[in-house]
Formats: structure tokens, sequence, C-alpha cells
């Protein structure tokens, strides 16, 4: 209960705060908010100042390669879209981030549950309207856990960039993505 309650703290004060990316676009840093669902307001959007990525948190793989985006509502996307259309930020859905990562290893360790997961991301983002995706698994722990995901990343690469969707990755300095991995991304948060 308290684990929870302090992933909570963390997550909201990440969705409160404006973090600016090390990486940088020529002269524009780029500033990116994961914002989940449970931060809504009733009355009133929230404003994105600065923002140039607006990252919603987030969906959850299932072992099987299929994708519980019941956490991304249509209130939320929509909050997105109109943060968009004021500002030209950057809309991505993110799928993992703490507890939501449970299933990551699972969804991408066999070629069929792989195909699934890249086809379920790429299919939301399209229908929904959005500029791409994050994944966020905390983390992979083994080495065919990585070679699992930069797989997966390949994949899912190979359906993004070619429809103009950008794919970013969230990383920890405790378990780094392969570097053989980079090629596939857009983006490291």
């Amino acid at each position: 209960m308290i684990r929870m309650i302090l992933i909570r703290r963390v997550v909201i004060l990440v969705a409160s705060l404006i973090l600016p990316v090390a990486a940088r676009s020529g002269d524009v840093p780029r500033v990116v908010v994961y914002f989940p669902d449970y931060r809504l307001e009733k009355n009133g959007a929230p404003h994105f100042p600065g923002v140039t990525h607006l990252i919603l948190f987030a969906g959850s793989p299932r072992p099987d390669g299929s994708v519980d985006f019941s956490r991304v509502s249509p209130e939320l996307i929509g909050m997105g879209k109109r943060a968009r259309a004021d500002s030209g930020l950057k809309l991505l859905v993110c799928v993992g981030g703490w507890v939501r990562s449970r299933s990551f290893a699972g969804a991408v360790s066999s070629p069929g549950s792989r195909r699934r997961f890249v086809d379920e991301v790429a299919r939301f983002c399209i229908e929904n309207q959005l500029d791409g995706v994050d994944i966020d698994w905390e983390f992979p722990k083994s080495d065919p856990e990585r070679n699992d995901f930069t797989s997966f990343l390949g994949l899912l690469s190979g359906e993004m960039r070619p429809r103009g969707l950008l794919l970013s990755v969230a990383v920890s300095s405790s378990y780094p993505l392969p570097e053989e991995a980079l090629r596939f991304v857009d983006q490291v948060n």
C-alpha cells in the first residue's frame, strides 16, 4: 500500500513537472511531459507552455502481445488533441511504465506476440491520430529480454517510421537500452 502511494506520488510529480530532455533538436530543447489519466481535471484544461512532446500515460501490454489501452480514455486523448492544436506539440501514447510493465517480457518473447503488439500499437496511434508511441519497459533484466526488446523495437520502428510516426523509449541508466536498439528509436526520454 505504501509502495503504491509512493509510486503514485512520483508519477504525479513527473506528470506535473516539465522535464527537459537532454537530447536537442536544432536549437530547441525537447520538453517532454507524461500525463496520466487520473490527472485530468473536470473543470478546465491543463496548459502546457513550452512543452514539445505530451505523452499520454499509459497502455499496458499483455503476455499475448495485445495491449490494454483502457486507461487512455477518449477524454484524455481529447485533452491531448486540444493541447496539440493550441501549441503544436507532438502527442504520443505511452505503453508500459511502473506496474504497467509486468507483461512486457511475454509480449515481446515470440515473433507472434511481437507482431500483435506492434500491430495494436500502430493501429491505436493511427485510429486516434497520435504522433507516435513511447515505450516504457521497466526494465528488461536479462540478455534474452534485451534481445527480444531490440527485435520488438526494430519491428515497431518498421511500422511507425513509414507512417511518419515517432517512436520514443524511456530508459534507466541501471538498465540501458542496447546500443544496437538505438537505431530504431527517434527519441530517448
